[in-house]
C-alpha cells in the first residue's frame, strides 16, 4: 500500500502508428490504411493514467528539442511534468504498425537516452512509490537508496544477476529470462535489496499469474473484449495495480482493476489508456 505521490520514471515518446490489414510476408508489400502521430511511452502512458485517478504523479523522463518535444510537453500540462528533461537532440520516436486484429508491432526510431536521467530521489518522501517503466542499470544504486528510505520501488522486470531493489515487479512474459527453471518469485528474491511483495508476470488475453512468499503462483483471467488496438494495455494494467495498491486493495483486487483498465485500453483507438472514470469498478 502507498499513501503518497507517485513517482513514475520511464519512457516518453512520440508515436508514429500505422494501421495495416495484415502484417506483410518477408519481401512483400501491404498498403496502409492510415499513418497518424501520438504521444505515447510507457512511463507517460501510466503517469496518464494514474492523474486521471487523482493521484498525486511527477514523471521522470526526457524529450528532445525538436518538433514532438514541444508538442509532448504542451500536453503534458496535467501532470508534474517538473522533472522530464529537454536534452538536445531528438525526442523518442517509435513505429507502431498496428495489424487488423489490433496487435502491434514496434520499431525503435530513435536511440534511448534514459541512462542520462537521474533518479530525483533526494526529493523524494516516505511513504511515495517510484514505478520504474523500463529498467535501466545505472538506476539500480538510486533505487536502493530510495527503498532504503521508506520508498516503495514498483519496477518492470529488472536483471536478476544483478543487484536491484523492488517491492513489486510487474512485467510481461517476454520480459522474463527463459533461463529460469525455479519459481520466479525465488529467482528474483535472490538478488533483492528489498522485501518482494509480488512478481505479477502478464500473459496478454490469457491474464496474469501472481506470485508472493506465502501464496501459491495464482492465475487472474483477463476479460474477453475485441481488440481494436493492444498499444497500451500493458501500461494500464499497471496503473491499475498501482492504483488499486494505492487504495488499500487486496493484490488480487489490484490485479482485477488492472485487468479491467487493460480490457478497456485495448477496446480504443490509441496509445494512451483511457481514463479511470471510464473503466468498470
Amino acid at each position: 500500500m502507498s499513501t503518497g505521490r507517485h513517482w513514475v520514471a520511464g519512457p516518453i515518446a512520440w508515436d508514429w502508428v500505422c494501421r495495416v490489414p495484415r502484417l506483410p510476408e518477408l519481401g512483400g508489400f501491404v498498403q496502409a490504411t492510415r499513418y497518424a502521430g501520438r504521444r505515447g511511452g510507457t512511463a507517460a502512458n501510466v503517469a496518464h493514467a494514474l492523474t486521471s485517478a487523482g493521484i498525486d504523479v511527477q514523471l521522470i523522463g526526457y524529450v528532445g528539442d525538436d518538433e514532438p518535444g514541444h508538442a509532448i510537453r504542451k500536453d503534458l500540462s496535467t501532470t508534474g511534468f517538473g522533472e522530464v528533461r529537454q536534452l538536445p537532440g531528438p525526442t523518442s520516436q517509435v513505429l507502431l504498425i498496428v495489424d487488423g486484429h489490433g496487435e502491434r508491432t514496434m520499431i525503435g526510431l530513435t536511440p534511448d537516452r534514459l541512462a542520462e536521467v537521474e533518479l530525483p530521489v533526494q526529493r523524494m518522501r516516505p511513504g511515495d512509490t517510484l514505478y520504474l517503466a523500463a529498467w535501466i542499470p545505472s538506476w539500480a544504486q538510486a533505487t536502493e537508496a530510495a527503498a532504503a528510505t521508506g520508498i516503495r520501488i514498483v519496477t518492470v522486470p529488472p536483471d536478476p544477476d544483478q543487484p536491484f531493489a523492488a517491492h513489486m515487479i510487474i512485467g510481461s512474459q517476454s520480459q522474463i529470462p527463459l533461463s529460469i527453471n525455479e519459481s520466479p518469485f525465488t529467482t528474483y528474491t535472490r538478488r533483492n535489496r528489498a522485501d518482494l511483495d509480488a512478481l505479477i508476470i502478464t500473459h496478454g488475453a490469457e491474464g496474469a499469474t501472481s506470485y508472493t512468499a506465502s501464496d501459491e503462483p495464482r492465475h487472474h483471467p483477463a476479460h474477453e473484449v475485441d481488440v481494436i488496438d493492444a498499444t497500451g494495455a500493458g501500461d494500464a494494467f499497471a496503473a491499475g495495480v498501482l492504483l488499486g495498491r494505492h487504495e488499500a486493495r487486496s493484490l488480487t483486487d489490484a490485479i482485477r482493476l488492472g485487468n479491467a483498465w487493460g480490457a478497456a485500453a485495448v477496446g480504443i483507438d490509441g496509445s494512451l489508456p483511457p481514463p479511470r472514470a471510464t473503466v468498470p469498478a
